[in-house]
This record gives C-alpha cells, sequence and structure tokens, in this order.
C-alpha cells in the first residue's frame, strides 16, 4: 500500500489523488474492512464520447477516532535510521535541519506514541547496521538515556540498508506472539545497490508476519520497485518530501501506519445484463496493470484519519469501465478479504449506473477529473500526440472544464494547498506552448498564404537569355578563394543531459514536475 503526500516531485495518479480529501460515504460500520461504491457515466472533456466509471473507497471501525476508542494492537517494533553521509543534507531546495535531525526529531515523537505492553528497538545503519537499543519492553526502557543516546547520532558513511534488516530479524527471533509486528525505515534510500535484496527480505519477512514500512526521506523510489513494495502483504511505502510532512505522517498517523486490517483482497464485478469489466484503474501503484479483467487484488489495506470535512485523503480507486450497458446497468461488487487474525471476511455492494449522465456523488466526480488532468500532463511529457488538437489547445480547454468541475464538487483547494496543480502544471504548460508558439512566429514572420486563397501560378514564359557580362579590361579577376581545411579541434560539447539527483531513471508514467516546468519543446 503506497501513501505519497506532495513535494512537487513526480505527479502520478496516486500521489496526485493522495493530496484530496474524499468522502467514501456512509462510515458506519463494525467490520474491521468493508468498501463503498460509486458509479458515474460522463462525456470525456476533449473527445468528447461517454464513458463508464466506478469508485472504490474502503472504510474501516478503525478510521478516524476509532484507533484511539478501540486501540490499536499491542506492537513489536523495530525502528531503523538512515546514518548514512547523505542524511546530514537538508531536504532537496529547502534551507533549514538536516535529515538527519528531523528524522531524530520525529523518532522521539514515535516513542511517545509507544504503550506499556508494546516492544521497542533501534537501529543505525550506515554501511554497517548497530543496535541503539536492543528490542525490549518498553516499560523496561530508561527514557532519557535512549533519547541522549538518539540525540547523538552523527550523519557519514555509505548505506546498506540489507544490513539492517538482517540484524532488525535477529532482534525479533524470540519476539511474543499476539502482537503485531514492524519494522520502519527511515532513509533517503542512498543505497549501495542492494535493493533487489532488501525486497527480498521484505517478502521473506512479510511471511512470518514482520511487515515493514519504507518512509523515503525527500527521495522518489522507481515506479517498479514501489509496485514490487506494494505488492508485500503488510508493506507500505511512504514518500516525504518536507519537515512538516515527515512530522504528519510520523506524528499524526502512526497509529494508522502499523495496523493493517485486510490482507489477500479480491474484489470481483459482476452484471446480470453485460459483460461489464475493468478496463484501467487509478489510484494505487498495485493496480498499474489492470487490463480488461472482472477481478482485482490487493495486498493489504489500513485505516484512515478523517479529516474535518468527514473525508480521508487519498481514499479512493477509480476503475474504467467497459463493456456496460448503455441503459441502465446494475453493478454487484462482491469483496473478500482475509482480517488481521487470518480469518476469512465478504461482503457485496450493489450500485445502478443509469443511462444518462451523471455523478453518484463528488468524489467520483473529483477523482475522474483529476485523473484526466494527470493523464493529459503525461501524455504532453511524454510528446504523445492529442487527436485534432493543439497541446495549447487541449491544456486551455481542460483548463475551464478543471475549473468547472471542482467548483461543481465543492472543492476549494485549488485556490490553497493545492494551486500547484493550476501554477505548476496546467498554467505552466500553457504558458509554455505560448511561448513557443511566439518563439517559431519570431523564427519566419513571413506569412504565408491559405492554402485556399494561394493564386494559382502563371506558366512562365519562354525565358529570355542573360547577357553574360563583360569583364573589365582594368581589372584582373580575383582568384578563387580556397576552401577551408576542416578543424581538427574538438567540435563543441552537446549540452549535458540533467542528472536525476539520486541516479534512478524517471518511470515512463511518473513525470517529473520540475523536468515538465522547465523543459524546452520544439513542437
Amino acid at each position: 500500500y503506497q501513501r505519497r503526500v506532495h513535494g512537487a516531485s513526480y505527479i502520478n495518479h496516486e500521489n496526485t489523488f493522495r493530496n484530496f480529501s474524499f468522502q467514501a460515504g456512509p462510515q458506519e460500520t463494525r467490520s474491521d474492512f468493508d468498501i463503498r461504491c460509486s458509479v458515474a457515466r460522463c462525456k470525456d472533456p476533449l473527445t468528447k464520447l461517454v464513458e463508464s466509471w466506478l469508485g472504490l473507497s474502503f472504510v474501516s471501525r478503525y478510521d478516524g477516532p476509532g484507533i484511539s476508542e478501540i486501540g490499536r494492537p499491542n506492537l513489536n517494533l523495530i525502528i531503523c535510521i538512515d546514518v548514512s553521509g547523505s542524511m546530514a543534507c537538508p531536504f532537496e531546495n529547502q534551507a533549514g535541519k538536516s535529515k538527519i535531525d528531523i528524522a531524530k526529531t520525529c523518532l522521539h515523537s514515535i516513542i511517545s506514541k509507544l504503550r506499556t505492553d508494546d516492544t521497542f528497538g533501534v537501529i543505525k545503519f550506515n554501511a554497517t547496521a548497530n543496535p541503539v537499543l536492543p528490542r525490549q519492553n518498553f516499560s523496561d526502557i530508561d527514557l532519557p538515556v535512549l533519547q541522549e543516546e538518539i540525540d547523538k547520532l552523527v550523519a557519514n558513511g555509505g548505506t546498506t540498508i540489507s544490513a539492517a534488516l538482517k540484524l532488525a530479524n535477529q532482534m525479533y527471533a524470540d519476539a511474543p506472539n499476539g502482537k503485531s509486528n514492524r519494522i520502519i525505515l527511515l532513509t533517503d534510500m542512498e543505497t549501495n545497490n542492494d535493493q533487489d535484496k532488501v525486497l527480498s527480505m521484505i517478502k521473506q519477512n512479510a511471511k512470518r508476519n514482520i511487515y515493514t514500512s519504507i518512509v523515503g526521506i525527500d527521495v522518489d523510489l522507481s515506479k517498479k520497485l514501489v509496485e514490487d513494495i506494494c505488492l508485500v502483504p503488510g508493506a507500505r511505502y511512504l514518500s516525504v518530501a518536507s519537515e512538516t510532512e515527515f512530522r504528519q505522517i510520523m506524528e499524526e498517523e502512526f497509529a494508522y501506519d502499523v495496523t493493517p486490517v485486510a490482507f489477500d483482497i479480491k474484489i470481483d464485478l459482476k452484471s446480470e445484463t453485460s459483460d461489464v469489466k475493468f478496463e484501467k484503474a487509478f489510484g494505487s501503484s498495485e493496480l498499474n496493470s489492470v487490463n480488461q479483467t472482472k477481478t482485482i487484488s490487493l495486498s493489504s489495506e489500513f485505516p484512515n484519519p478523517i479529516d474535518d470535512k468527514g473525508g480521508m485523503s487519498g481514499n479512493i480507486l477509480l476503475f474504467k469501465l467497459s463493456g456496460v450497458a448503455e441503459s441502465s446497468d446494475t453493478l454487484k461488487v462482491d469483496l473478500k478479504y482475509k482480517d488481521a487474525e487470518g480469518l476469512d471476511k465478504n461482503s457485496t455492494q450493489t450500485i445502478t449506473l443509469n443511462s444518462e449522465e451523471h455523478f453518484s456523488n463528488p468524489s467520483i466526480r473529483k477523482a475522474i477529473v483529476l485523473s484526466k488532468m494527470v493523464e493529459l500532463q503525461q501524455d504532453y511529457v511524454i510528446e504523445k500526440p492529442i487527436e485534432g488538437k493543439t497541446y495549447l489547445e487541449s491544456f486551455t480547454l481542460f483548463r475551464d472544464h478543471f475549473l468547472t468541475e471542482m467548483v461543481a464538487v465543492g472543492d476549494g483547494s485549488i485556490e490553497g494547498e493545492n494551486k500547484w496543480i493550476m501554477e505548476g502544471i496546467i498554467d505552466k504548460i500553457i504558458d509554455l506552448e505560448k511561448n513557443s508558439t511566439k518563439n517559431k512566429t519570431a523564427e519566419d514572420p513571413t506569412p504565408k498564404p491559405s492554402p485556399k486563397s494561394a493564386p494559382k501560378p502563371k506558366a512562365d514564359p519562354k525565358p529570355k537569355a542573360t547577357p553574360k557580362p563583360k569583364p573589365s579590361p582594368k581589372t584582373t579577376p580575383k582568384p578563387k578563394p580556397k576552401p577551408t581545411p576542416k578543424s581538427t579541434s574538438n567540435p563543441k560539447p552537446k549540452p549535458k543531459a540533467t542528472k536525476r539527483p539520486r541516479g534512478d531513471n524517471p518511470p515512463e508514467s511518473d513525470v517529473s514536475a520540475h523536468k515538465m516546468a522547465t523543459r524546452s519543446k520544439s513542437k
């Protein structure tokens, strides 16, 4: 399961959804895990083709205040904190505290969330791993001494994450049963090429009911690695790009992030009147490969905090449907999963997709327009042609549609915390395309006649012979200049491509906002 707080880093569906609040519908439930469905039938803003959509949101009795009212399960927890040299740097493009200092502050906050029935251990790692605190009962820990040891941590050396996991596994050799087991890695992932080994160890640990959370500090992993992590049961990948986001995840959302409520999730889609299928999926890296199927699978899910609007951040999976009846269609969504105790659970939701254009709730309407924005931006960056329209026409048209839809769903965040969508994506691309058009005009200012109004060329008369110029008797013809020999010096070097800060190539569908904003287009 992946969560990402926005940090002007890369843009994809799950990251974008995460920055918006979605109301799931009735939240009252006695179940550890259940689904809420929404549907829509609407026209694409550019192609005008009618499309059918299904939205799935998750609810749990642990959502919002439930996590404190019911209480999270007792926890066996080991924190592995990266103390390699790169952690001495501040967050990218942000002056202030180093990443290691912020990580230490958040580690103190985690300690304040633990209870006497928990067990706790701390590991520091760079090229090697060493215990700061061997795992022990929380009630037996001398907290002032532990806090002093944490404050002494300094950043230096290389990074070998697998060494930290190996030591954590040794600490779990005698872990008591009946508790949730979790390893949290606080790291900027400047690793010594051991990511494959790390992934293998995370998978093996999950089979032993030891689950892993990776908090990527000011780093975005490759799309493939994120997908692989999210496919591991109970695993969690969270990426933060600022001190504020780090604190939010580590302090405000800690209890939710260590309490998986559903495993081995299967969702089946059925209709008695049509051959309806999931055509495409948006909102989870686990579902990127969905293509014309009736069944989807998720490795695990967690409860969510509820915001002051009654919504949950990013709590929607959006599916474009195929094979839906043109008339009204009744869809049945079957859910099967295992709870935290390994017991089989199931439920069924039924919802009607009407024949006319409609949205069953504002959340699915918001998700659709956000997904359209992400797809359009991705097409632009990979220079995928938009049929029948220029980029300038497409983004200008979509801009009006986007603003209309956000007003319709009552979301004013694009004028506040989410104004980056307008300023950093839509308006930025429109400005780039306008400037590109001006540059083309400046390079070739001669107006060209329209093909319809261009006059037919007249037949040329028989050309007259041009008399040769007589040489002047007083001047001697100048000799023809000798050809200049080719230079043997090195040619002017081509400008170097800008490198990503940490060497990971950007995945095809994970678009760098900085690259998009600074890219010079020649079209």
